[in-house]
């Protein structure tokens, strides 16, 4: 799997999966649609899905369904700082790599996907770049 987005939604997504805390782990399936990103809040009380349309990228090609799992922690502090108008692609395969204006930045083992165990589902959309707000995800809940 292989996407690159501006610095802006990135940084987006990262913040909205961010809300519910550090140092867990973030599920994610893939498919030729888009992505599904599933993460707990600090209880685990409840699972939030995050759908993010293939549209919703710069570019985006995903040949096979796949799923992998990240620590949302490490991918946040590996990262910064970033702009809005960075390039950021993201590669998925044996590891997950991240690379900001075409020079690598961040390279980390991918986790099993079992590891967050789903509670209560609430889906959340994430389309053309659209920001979720905290008191959006408030309302959601």
């Amino acid at each position: 799997m292989e996407l690159k987005m501006t610095g802006e939604t990135f940084k987006d997504l990262i913040t909205i999966m961010k809300m519910k805390g550090d140092h867990e782990v973030v599920r994610v399936s893939a498919n030729r649609d888009g992505l599904h990103i599933a993460f707990t809040d600090l209880s685990h009380v409840f699972m939030a899905i995050l759908n993010v349309p293939k549209g919703s990228f710069l570019e985006y090609s995903c040949d096979d369904p796949m799923e992998f799992a990240f620590e949302l922690d490490m991918i946040y502090w590996g990262t910064r700082p970033y702009k809005k108008d960075d390039t950021i692609k993201v590669t998925v395969g044996e590891r997950l790599d991240v690379e900001k204006n075409n020079n690598v930045k961040f390279s980390m083992p991918t986790a099993d996907v079992d590891t967050v165990p789903p509670v209560k589902e609430i889906e959340l959309h994430l389309e053309n770049y659209f920001v979720i707000s905290l008191q959006d995800l408030k309302e959601a809940l």
